[in-house]
């Protein structure tokens, strides 16, 4: 599989629809993740207090599970 060296994101981004989008609340991504990877999720009850989280470090607020 081949990959241009512009079909990837900067950090704190991924790929959906060929367009670079900020990662979600609760997932973050960083270079080192790869080039291509999609933004990944916080360990659990941990969310990042917004979009685009660039490192694991800001996986930070405590979230309550109800139940």
């Amino acid at each position: 599989m081949c990959y241009s060296v512009s079909a990837y994101c900067p950090n704190g981004k991924e790929m959906v629809n060929d367009v670079c989008q900020d990662c979600s609340r609760g997932y973050y991504r960083s270079q080192s993740d790869g080039l291509f990877a999609m933004c990944l999720m916080c360990p659990l009850d941990k969310i990042t207090p917004s979009t685009g989280a660039t490192s694991i470090s800001q996986c930070i607020i405590g979230m309550l599970r109800i139940g």
